[in-house]
């Protein structure tokens, strides 16, 4: 039937508010990036490392959070026509299960992640190239800092997803938004300012301690 082909207006406004926490997810982490890398910039200029050194290797550790993340989101993801379906049909047993076993594969690939910045940092670095005495210690600075609280991270991001799963749009944006936006950019321009440019750094794993924690409380 031709008429099964027909967008519906009733509809569209309900997956495109569920599409645009998504969107919102991933512009908001390039613009905490931009903002993050700013204050490297400033706050590096002032310090023995430069404005060149935290601007590169925060790229690194950028690209490489990116594929942690494209991991944890590609397991939620795949969770959601699993969970719409059981929360459709009622079987919330079945809903609370999906979400125990979701998270626990993200926090163990927060955990294993977690094992190899705090272990591995130079090794990762090396990678994307070579630097001097002060390039290797910031980048062993910015792996072990940075990204010191990634498995909240992953459940954070985890719960944004999940949350979309049960048609809960404007708590999924809110998640999606809390932790780069409404977080992250306030941080990375207060913390330094008393911390210097190790402030840029700690920016992220303040802004994963609230933001799981808020997580956890509406899940």
């Amino acid at each position: 039937d031709k008429s099964s082909f027909r967008l519906d207006g009733k509809l569209i406004p309900k997956f495109l508010v569920l599409g645009l926490t998504s969107f919102l997810a991933q512009i908001s982490l390039v613009i905490a990036m931009a903002a993050t890398n700013s204050m490297l910039v400033k706050y590096g200029a002032q310090s023995e490392f430069g404005a060149d050194i935290p601007l590169t290797v925060l790229g690194i550790v950028m690209k490489v959070f990116q594929i942690v993340v494209a991991i944890v989101v590609g397991i939620a993801a795949g969770c959601q026509p699993l969970v719409g379906y059981n929360y459709g049909a009622g079987h919330i047993d079945r809903v609370r299960q999906i979400l125990k076993t979701m998270m626990a594969a993200e926090i163990a690939v927060g955990l294993v992640s977690l094992l190899c910045f705090q272990m591995f940092p130079r090794q990762i670095t090396a990678l994307f190239g070579s630097g001097d005495a002060l390039y290797e210690e910031f980048a062993v600075m910015a792996f072990r800092i940075f990204l010191c609280t990634i498995p909240l991270c992953c459940v954070q991001k985890a719960g944004s997803i999940f949350l979309q799963s049960l048609g809960r749009p404007l708590e999924a944006m809110s998640l999606s938004l809390l932790r780069e936006i409404v977080l992250s950019i306030p941080l990375a321009i207060l913390l330094p300012m008393f911390f210097g440019v190790t402030g840029a750094l700690y920016s992220a794993p303040v802004a994963d301690v609230i933001s799981c924690t808020i997580t956890v409380v509406i899940l």
